[in-house]
């Protein structure tokens, strides 16, 4: 599974982890700042991903980046 992209990469949060659902922390490749998470949303039976904050923008290959590691993670199940 891809986990690092151009601007950000993926760390898997395990000790938040239930079973079968994982969390992973997404991170900035430039200073390692924690821009959200991305974990398994029970009312909508997917994985979502959560920002840290309002002060946290995203161009929209940071976007597409996140995308695509949820969309594996899909595909993983």
């Amino acid at each position: 599974m891809k986990t690092k992209y151009k601007f950000i990469h993926f760390e898997p949060m395990e000790w938040l982890d239930t079973g079968k659902t994982k969390h992973f922390d997404c991170k900035n490749n430039n200073d390692n700042y924690s821009l959200g998470i991305v974990e398994w949303e029970r009312g909508w039976r997917q994985y979502i991903f959560s920002s840290s904050g309002a002060d946290v923008i995203f161009s929209v290959g940071c976007l597409l980046d996140i995308i695509d590691f949820i969309n594996q993670l899909k595909n993983n199940d």
